[in-house]
């Protein structure tokens, strides 16, 4: 049996809890045993989820204290004979559960990379500098979810594997009824629905959304945007829209485990981040087969069908609103299910992948 310790499920919901979470419920089985760490406290969202009745252990952050972090992580990873460290991080602003593991002797230890760029501050931007120098020193594995985040975290894509952020495509199948029935548990009737699913963070962009929606009304006042999630700066977008006079256009929703269903309510995916791993999101919204208009930033292996539109955010406000509602005259809606698989963006196949090359490695 192999014994996981796995770590990168903070305390709001977005792409690598998602991720996780898609993995972990399909590797989990009696020849192979799943335990997490967390700093401070457990997410509401795992008790909720499908990892519910995994072990996990709550270690103080190192914010709070760093001897009792730095004891609290050496105490789990010396008490808990773990086969395989999987380490999930956006930067490296603190790679101590890595050096400990090595320091352990844990046989496989993955760093793998979720993001492209810093999310955080000069501060994290630095940490992040000096131990990319020196994390593959204490990795046996290395993981992205794109080349560009391979390159952000180990500064280059040789030695480094590639794990699509894989989805079950079959729950995220067109379904007239599920449409009409969340459309009206949202109170949305005839509306042009837009919509887009990340936490409120900057990198996610939403000043952007807003901007765009705004020239949308100007053109089509008959429009909802669904935006799906929650984080810090969720308050700001709130004051910044009823800034922009388009509040009353928006439908706020977070911590929902119904995203697949939600997808079903939308005639256009929205996605104008400045910075994507790869962009989870975007892979759920073409499973549901939604025209989507999204940024030139994100990673081409993210590009999965035909009704994907790339704009610059060089381009206007203006100029992004024509194209969502050039892209929602495109109403037919087809089972995705088959092309994922093609594409290799199965969560049954990878995940039987991922357990078969670290069973036979280590």
């Amino acid at each position: 049996m192999k014994k996981y310790l796995v770590f990168g499920i903070s305390g709001q919901m977005g792409g690598v809890e998602s991720f996780l979470f898609n993995y972990v419920s399909k590797m989990m089985n009696d020849e192979n045993k799943f335990e997490f760490v967390f700093f401070d406290t457990v997410p509401e969202f795992f008790y909720k989820s499908v990892l519910k009745d995994c072990k996990y252990y709550i270690v103080t952050s190192r914010t709070r204290n760093y001897l009792k972090y730095l004891q609290g992580l050496k105490q789990v990873l010396k008490n808990g004979k773990y086969d395989v460290l999987w380490y999930n991080v956006c930067t490296l602003s603190d790679i101590t559960l890595l050096k400990l593991a090595a320091k352990y002797k844990i046989p496989c230890r993955i760093a793998h990379s979720h993001n492209s760029e810093n999310m955080g501050g000069k501060l994290v931007g630095a940490l992040h500098w000096l131990h990319k120098k020196e994390v593959m020193k204490y990795s046996t594995e290395n993981f992205a979810c794109s080349d560009k985040a391979a390159e952000f975290m180990f500064g280059t894509k040789s030695g480094v594997k590639i794990i699509n952020n894989a989805i079950e495509a079959s729950k995220y199948k067109y379904d007239e009824a599920v449409r009409n029935k969340l459309r009206k548990q949202l109170n949305i009737t005839d509306e042009l629905v837009i919509g887009h699913v990340g936490r409120f963070h900057m990198q996610k962009n939403h000043i952007f959304i807003i901007k765009v929606l705004k020239e949308i009304v100007r053109l089509n006042n008959n429009v909802k945007v669904i935006l799906i999630g929650n984080g810090t700066l969720k308050e700001k977008i709130i004051s910044y829209a009823q800034e922009s006079g388009v509040l009353d256009n928006i439908i706020f929703l977070e911590k929902r485990t119904d995203v697949n269903e939600l997808l079903q309510t939308m005639d256009v995916f929205l996605f104008p981040s400045l910075f994507e791993g790869l962009g989870l999101a975007l892979i759920e919204a073409q499973a549901a087969d939604l025209p989507c208009v999204i940024s030139d930033t994100i990673p081409k292996a993210a590009i999965l069908t035909e009704k994907v539109v790339i704009k610059s955010l060089n381009e206007t406000p203006e100029e992004w609103a024509k194209a969502v509602l050039s892209c929602s005259e495109n109403k037919e809606r087809k089972d995705r299910e088959l092309l994922l698989k093609q594409k290799k963006y199965d969560i049954q196949e990878n995940a039987e992948m991922l357990v078969k090359y670290i069973n036979e490695k280590y």
